[in-house]
Protein backbone atom coordinates (compact mmCIF):
# COMPACT_ATOMS: atom_id res chain seq x y z
CA UNK A 1 0.00 0.00 0.00
CA UNK A 2 2.84 2.40 0.45
CA UNK A 3 4.47 1.78 -2.37
CA UNK A 4 1.20 2.36 -4.30
CA UNK A 5 1.20 5.70 -2.37
CA UNK A 6 4.86 6.27 -3.08
CA UNK A 7 4.37 5.89 -6.72
CA UNK A 8 1.27 8.14 -7.21
CA UNK A 9 3.49 10.61 -5.38
CA UNK A 10 5.85 10.75 -7.25
CA UNK A 11 3.66 10.90 -10.60
CA UNK A 12 1.59 13.69 -9.31
CA UNK A 13 5.36 15.96 -8.91
CA UNK A 14 6.25 14.99 -12.14
CA UNK A 15 2.70 16.37 -13.38
CA UNK A 16 2.84 19.48 -11.82
CA UNK A 17 6.97 20.50 -12.66
CA UNK A 18 5.02 19.42 -16.12
CA UNK A 19 2.75 21.85 -15.81
CA UNK A 20 4.76 24.15 -14.43
CA UNK A 21 7.11 23.76 -17.19
CA UNK A 22 4.27 24.60 -19.45
CA UNK A 23 3.10 27.61 -17.70
CA UNK A 24 7.10 29.28 -18.05
CA UNK A 25 6.84 28.71 -21.96
CA UNK A 26 3.43 30.67 -21.71
CA UNK A 27 4.19 33.58 -19.99
CA UNK A 28 8.48 33.51 -22.24
CA UNK A 29 6.01 33.37 -25.33
CA UNK A 30 3.53 36.37 -24.07
CA UNK A 31 6.55 38.36 -23.00
CA UNK A 32 7.33 41.57 -25.36
CA UNK A 33 10.02 41.46 -27.12
CA UNK A 34 12.70 44.32 -27.69
CA UNK A 35 11.38 45.49 -31.28
CA UNK A 36 14.50 45.16 -34.24
CA UNK A 37 14.28 47.94 -36.39
CA UNK A 38 14.42 47.00 -40.05
CA UNK A 39 16.70 48.43 -42.44
CA UNK A 40 16.30 49.14 -45.96
CA UNK A 41 19.62 49.37 -47.65
CA UNK A 42 20.22 52.36 -49.46
CA UNK A 43 20.87 51.79 -53.29
CA UNK A 44 22.90 53.55 -55.03
CA UNK A 45 20.78 55.97 -57.69
CA UNK A 46 21.24 53.51 -61.27
CA UNK A 47 21.76 55.05 -64.54
CA UNK A 48 19.07 54.64 -66.68
CA UNK A 49 19.42 51.23 -69.21
CA UNK A 50 19.95 52.93 -73.05
CA UNK A 51 16.95 51.82 -75.73
CA UNK A 52 18.08 49.55 -78.32
CA UNK A 53 18.44 51.55 -81.68
CA UNK A 54 15.58 50.40 -84.17
CA UNK A 55 17.88 48.38 -86.36
CA UNK A 56 19.27 46.03 -83.28
CA UNK A 57 18.50 42.33 -84.42
CA UNK A 58 17.27 40.35 -81.10
CA UNK A 59 18.97 37.10 -80.40
CA UNK A 60 18.86 34.58 -77.69
CA UNK A 61 18.98 35.91 -74.32
CA UNK A 62 17.75 39.55 -75.28
CA UNK A 63 14.29 40.25 -73.71
CA UNK A 64 11.49 41.95 -75.13
CA UNK A 65 8.47 43.89 -74.11
CA UNK A 66 5.23 43.25 -75.47
CA UNK A 67 1.71 44.71 -75.34
CA UNK A 68 -1.31 43.71 -77.53
CA UNK A 69 -4.69 45.02 -75.37
CA UNK A 70 -6.90 42.49 -75.10
CA UNK A 71 -4.33 39.30 -75.39
CA UNK A 72 -3.02 39.00 -71.81
CA UNK A 73 -1.04 35.96 -73.19
CA UNK A 74 0.81 38.03 -75.71
CA UNK A 75 1.93 40.99 -72.91
CA UNK A 76 4.72 40.99 -70.51
CA UNK A 77 8.30 40.29 -70.59
CA UNK A 78 9.43 37.48 -73.07
CA UNK A 79 12.79 36.13 -73.37
CA UNK A 80 14.46 35.15 -77.08
CA UNK A 81 14.40 31.30 -76.20
CA UNK A 82 17.43 29.81 -77.38
CA UNK A 83 16.02 28.24 -80.61
CA UNK A 84 15.45 31.86 -81.58
CA UNK A 85 11.70 32.02 -80.53
CA UNK A 86 9.74 33.63 -77.96
CA UNK A 87 6.36 32.08 -76.25
CA UNK A 88 3.07 33.42 -76.61
CA UNK A 89 1.05 31.12 -75.25
CA UNK A 90 -2.24 29.96 -76.90
CA UNK A 91 -1.03 31.81 -80.09
CA UNK A 92 2.06 30.00 -80.62
CA UNK A 93 5.86 30.28 -80.66
CA UNK A 94 7.05 33.76 -83.22
CA UNK A 95 10.48 33.33 -84.45
CA UNK A 96 12.23 36.76 -83.27
CA UNK A 97 15.98 35.75 -83.92
CA UNK A 98 17.89 37.96 -86.44
CA UNK A 99 14.69 40.56 -86.38
CA UNK A 100 14.67 44.31 -85.20
CA UNK A 101 11.58 45.16 -82.73
CA UNK A 102 9.22 46.40 -85.66
CA UNK A 103 9.50 42.93 -87.91
CA UNK A 104 9.32 41.45 -84.47
CA UNK A 105 5.63 43.76 -84.02
CA UNK A 106 4.03 42.29 -87.48
CA UNK A 107 4.85 38.75 -86.42
CA UNK A 108 3.17 39.21 -83.41
CA UNK A 109 0.54 40.97 -85.65
CA UNK A 110 0.07 37.78 -87.53
CA UNK A 111 -0.30 35.20 -84.67
CA UNK A 112 -2.47 37.27 -82.27
CA UNK A 113 -4.66 38.14 -85.57
CA UNK A 114 -4.77 41.64 -84.64
CA UNK A 115 -3.46 44.63 -86.68
CA UNK A 116 0.22 45.71 -86.11
CA UNK A 117 -1.10 48.85 -84.60
CA UNK A 118 -2.44 47.65 -81.77
CA UNK A 119 0.71 46.09 -81.06
CA UNK A 120 3.41 47.41 -78.65
CA UNK A 121 7.12 45.48 -78.82
CA UNK A 122 10.57 46.58 -78.13
CA UNK A 123 13.87 45.12 -76.64
CA UNK A 124 13.52 45.47 -72.89
CA UNK A 125 17.36 44.32 -72.30
CA UNK A 126 19.99 43.49 -74.73
CA UNK A 127 21.72 41.00 -73.09
CA UNK A 128 23.34 38.94 -75.93
CA UNK A 129 26.02 40.83 -77.48
CA UNK A 130 28.45 43.13 -75.46
CA UNK A 131 31.69 45.44 -76.71
CA UNK A 132 34.74 46.14 -74.26
CA UNK A 133 36.32 48.64 -72.52
CA UNK A 134 39.97 49.05 -71.77
CA UNK A 135 42.20 51.79 -70.30
CA UNK A 136 41.52 55.13 -68.82
CA UNK A 137 37.99 56.14 -68.48
CA UNK A 138 37.34 52.45 -66.97
CA UNK A 139 38.47 51.79 -63.30
CA UNK A 140 39.11 47.83 -64.84
CA UNK A 141 38.37 46.29 -68.37
CA UNK A 142 34.53 46.34 -68.96
CA UNK A 143 31.72 44.35 -71.07
CA UNK A 144 29.42 47.17 -71.77
CA UNK A 145 25.91 45.55 -73.18
CA UNK A 146 25.49 46.22 -77.06
CA UNK A 147 22.23 48.11 -78.12
CA UNK A 148 23.14 48.43 -81.90
CA UNK A 149 25.30 50.69 -84.17
CA UNK A 150 26.60 53.52 -82.49
CA UNK A 151 29.40 55.84 -82.05
CA UNK A 152 32.43 54.75 -80.29
CA UNK A 153 32.56 58.47 -78.73
CA UNK A 154 28.90 58.37 -77.87
CA UNK A 155 29.43 55.34 -75.75
CA UNK A 156 32.41 56.26 -74.17
CA UNK A 157 30.34 59.64 -73.07
CA UNK A 158 27.59 57.69 -71.82
CA UNK A 159 29.27 55.58 -70.09
CA UNK A 160 32.28 57.18 -68.44
CA UNK A 161 32.89 60.28 -69.79
CA UNK A 162 35.87 61.49 -72.04
CA UNK A 163 38.78 62.05 -69.17
CA UNK A 164 39.79 66.19 -69.80
CA UNK A 165 43.44 64.84 -70.24
CA UNK A 166 42.19 62.13 -73.18
CA UNK A 167 44.29 63.56 -76.36
CA UNK A 168 43.51 62.93 -79.77
CA UNK A 169 45.77 59.35 -80.31
CA UNK A 170 44.40 57.95 -77.43
CA UNK A 171 41.47 56.04 -78.22
CA UNK A 172 41.38 53.31 -80.82
CA UNK A 173 38.83 49.93 -81.21
CA UNK A 174 40.04 46.63 -82.12
CA UNK A 175 37.76 44.20 -84.22
CA UNK A 176 39.49 40.69 -84.09
CA UNK A 177 37.27 39.45 -86.95
CA UNK A 178 37.41 35.76 -85.70
CA UNK A 179 34.44 34.87 -87.42
CA UNK A 180 35.04 36.77 -90.11
CA UNK A 181 37.72 34.67 -90.73
CA UNK A 182 39.76 37.97 -91.43
CA UNK A 183 43.06 39.51 -89.56
CA UNK A 184 42.39 42.01 -87.09
CA UNK A 185 41.09 45.59 -87.74
CA UNK A 186 42.39 48.77 -85.25
CA UNK A 187 40.87 51.95 -85.95
CA UNK A 188 42.14 55.29 -84.55
CA UNK A 189 39.95 57.58 -83.52
CA UNK A 190 40.41 60.99 -83.74
CA UNK A 191 38.94 62.94 -80.72
CA UNK A 192 40.00 66.66 -81.52
CA UNK A 193 38.63 65.86 -85.04
CA UNK A 194 35.59 64.50 -83.53
CA UNK A 195 35.15 67.67 -81.29
CA UNK A 196 35.34 69.65 -84.14
CA UNK A 197 32.80 68.12 -86.03
CA UNK A 198 34.53 66.09 -88.22
CA UNK A 199 32.77 62.15 -87.67
CA UNK A 200 34.82 60.63 -90.22
CA UNK A 201 36.99 58.80 -87.43
CA UNK A 202 34.64 58.12 -85.27
CA UNK A 203 33.53 54.40 -85.84
CA UNK A 204 30.36 53.06 -85.63
CA UNK A 205 30.64 49.94 -83.11
CA UNK A 206 29.83 46.23 -84.02
CA UNK A 207 29.40 43.63 -80.77
CA UNK A 208 32.82 42.47 -79.72
CA UNK A 209 34.89 45.19 -80.44
CA UNK A 210 37.53 46.27 -77.95
CA UNK A 211 37.60 50.09 -77.23
CA UNK A 212 40.65 51.09 -75.96
CA UNK A 213 41.99 53.90 -74.18
CA UNK A 214 45.00 55.29 -73.64
CA UNK A 215 46.56 56.97 -70.68
CA UNK A 216 50.45 59.08 -70.67
CA UNK A 217 52.01 55.62 -71.19
CA UNK A 218 50.05 54.51 -74.17
CA UNK A 219 47.57 51.56 -74.76
CA UNK A 220 46.77 49.98 -71.71
CA UNK A 221 46.10 46.21 -72.66
CA UNK A 222 44.64 44.02 -70.13
CA UNK A 223 42.90 40.49 -70.01
CA UNK A 224 39.49 41.06 -70.15
CA UNK A 225 37.12 40.48 -67.66
CA UNK A 226 33.10 40.20 -68.48
CA UNK A 227 30.93 41.50 -66.22
CA UNK A 228 27.80 40.48 -67.92
CA UNK A 229 24.49 40.85 -66.02
CA UNK A 230 23.11 37.67 -65.17
CA UNK A 231 20.14 36.36 -66.67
Amino acid sequence: MRTVRRITYQRSRVHLAGLAALALVAVGCQAPRPATPTQVPTLPPTSPIPAASPDYPVVFPDVLEISVPGKPECTGRRLVYPDGRIDLGAHGAVLAEGCTAAEITRRIADAAGVSPQQVQCRVAAARSRFVYVVGAGADHPRAIAYTGPQPVTELLQRVHGLAPDVHASEVRVVRRNVARGIPTETFKVDLAAVRNGDGRTDVILEPNDEIHVAGDRGVILAAFRSERPRP
